[in-house]
């Protein structure tokens, strides 16, 4: 995996590659939580993503399976969030809340039977589009 990169706005991926923002949003008392993914090619163009309510770790297992369904060599991942991406990047639970155990487990699988994935630590100005989706999807719009 590639190494942090933060930037402040949306920049494009090279040709070839999708570049995948995703994004989780959380309601305090509500319980109510909601993930955003934006998938868009070098040209910067929308070609899939989706909003649901779920939690941001999950916002990960679909970005990770875009990949599939794409059918492309290389996809870059992006989050704003930081604590998700320590624990991807050190590939350990350590840290985890206990409710995320198993898909975090699924999910460290899938980053190993998966080539050509970067994952990037962005600022949440550079993560706008995912974020937008999942504050729809926890306000159920």
């Amino acid at each position: 995996m590639e190494e942090v990169v933060r930037g402040t706005r949306w920049m494009a991926p090279p040709a070839e590659v999708i570049k995948i923002n995703f994004d989780g949003s959380f309601k305090e008392g509500s319980g109510v939580a909601g993930v955003g993914v934006v998938c868009r090619n070098s040209m910067g163009d929308f070609i899939g993503g989706l909003g649901k309510a779920v939690v941001a770790s999950l916002a990960l297992k679909e970005a990770l399976l875009c990949k599939s369904r794409f059918q492309v060599a290389e996809v870059i991942l992006e989050t704003d969030c930081e604590h998700l991406y320590r624990l991807i990047k050190k590939n350990s639970l350590e840290g985890c809340e206990w409710q995320c155990w198993e898909l975090l487990t699924e999910i460290f699988g899938l980053l190993e039977s998966l080539d050509g994935v970067s994952f990037c630590l962005v600022a949440r100005k550079g993560n706008k589009a995912a974020d937008y989706l999942a504050v729809c999807a926890a306000k159920r719009m």
